[in-house]
């Protein structure tokens, strides 16, 4: 899967350059220099991030100083299925993002307008991926309240 990010970091806003260039792609050394969210999936049991033949991640800024972050994930998350009504059953399979280390008050996770694209080429033997319900799973810790 793809994942997409977006944030704003006023600090890196400029002048579009001979009134043209409104966005810049980052290379590999501005990785080490900026701020990346910290997320992860809350439900998984594994994953990776492809690096073949290169690291599979882009970093671009535009003059607002908006970073659009994409990488190419591969993920098993846990699935709690409920089969009393197998093989006539629906399942709901979450996909829960997370910050590591920021509570709410400092980051918070919110959805873009249609922010999933499903390949309509990518087929599971015996399932049909129906459709995608979007929500807030904010959660409260001890630590503080995460998103």
């Amino acid at each position: 899967m793809y994942l997409r990010q977006a944030w704003q970091d006023k600090r890196l806003e400029f002048e579009p350059i001979n009134n043209k260039i409104r966005k810049i792609r980052l290379g590999e050394d501005s990785w080490n220099k900026l701020w990346v969210p910290d997320t992860f999936f809350r439900n998984e049991k594994g994953a990776n991030f492809h690096t073949v033949t290169v690291k599979n991640r882009l970093l671009t800024l535009n003059a607002s100083g908006f970073l659009w972050y994409v990488t190419k994930i591969s993920a098993t998350l846990s699935c709690p299925m409920k089969l009393q009504k197998y093989p006539l059953d629906t399942q709901h399979c979450p996909m829960m993002f997370e910050s590591f280390g920021y509570t709410m008050d400092t980051m918070y996770f919110s959805w873009l307008p249609s922010p999933v694209d499903i390949d309509p080429n990518v087929q599971l033997p015996q399932f049909t991926l129906k459709d995608e319900i979007l929500y807030d799973c904010s959660q409260n810790y001890t630590a503080g309240s995460t998103s």
